[in-house]
């Protein structure tokens, strides 16, 4: 069982899905046959920022309420999960998100992930970017934030 992605000749990933084959020349063969056709890239859902994660259920009164990600020392496949709206970078070989429109901030090669060039702030407030003065702009409290959003 193996996740694919699908990706358009600029690389972009346009969708997700799961096969019931492990190797990636069979599995876009398979989703091919089924109609699906175009180019498919094996991924991994057990990887993340250049981290390899065993997934634990969790349940509540017997029901699947979510899983618990814990990294797990295995090897890391293409950097990140696919997902749509991100790329697959053939020279890396690696799926990264798309850019975020700030100039400032830098792919990190390890991780596959697009980071600011100061880290953000862990004092319990809510920020946002300001590239101007490439720094972090405080907006409220986490607090206040999390009540906004219904949390």
């Amino acid at each position: 069982m193996a996740n694919f992605a699908l990706i358009d000749t600029k690389g972009r990933v346009l969708q997700t899905t799961f096969v019931p084959n492990e190797h990636e020349s069979d599995g876009n063969a398979y989703l091919n046959s089924m109609g699906l056709s175009g180019t498919w890239i094996k991924t991994s859902f057990n990887t993340r920022s250049g981290v390899h994660y065993n997934h634990y259920p969790v349940l509540s009164a017997g029901v699947l309420v979510h899983y618990f990600a814990v990294p797990d020392g295995g090897t890391p496949f293409r950097k990140n999960y696919a997902a749509p709206g991100f790329f697959y970078d053939a020279t890396r070989d690696a799926f990264i998100a798309a850019k975020p429109p700030y100039a400032s901030w830098l792919l990190n090669e390890t991780s596959g992930m697009w980071i600011p060039p100061v880290d953000y702030p862990m004092d319990g407030g809510f920020y946002t970017w300001n590239e101007s003065t490439v720094s972090w702009t405080y907006v409220m409290p986490m607090s206040a934030y999390a009540a906004s959003m219904g949390m």
